[in-house]
């Protein structure tokens, strides 16, 4: 699938250069279960208005993802999440 990609710990800076460049993106984040207090963020999925959807794979105990820590904070993009109260938490 050409709208589709993978990638591992963080997303690449020609992903990031696509998503900055979007009015809004979605967001969702899958875990290892329902306790954001106990069970780890190992997933979250990234979609921009063209349709081109990223999943970031996220390890145990990795550093943080510059590029997606930078493409969040980004103020002039909105972030639509699914359960966002969820989502922020993890």
């Amino acid at each position: 699938m050409e709208n589709f990609e993978v990638c591992d710990r963080d997303i690449t800076l020609q992903l990031l250069e696509r998503y900055m460049g979007a009015e809004a993106i979605a967001v969702d984040t899958e875990t290892m279960g329902l306790n954001p207090l106990r069970d780890r963020l190992c997933l979250i999925q990234l979609s921009d208005p063209d349709g081109y959807v990223s999943a970031v794979r996220v390890e145990r105990g990795q550093p943080q993802n510059q590029n997606l820590k930078q493409l969040l904070e980004a103020e002039g993009i909105t972030k639509i999440f699914h359960f966002a109260r969820f989502d922020l938490a993890t």
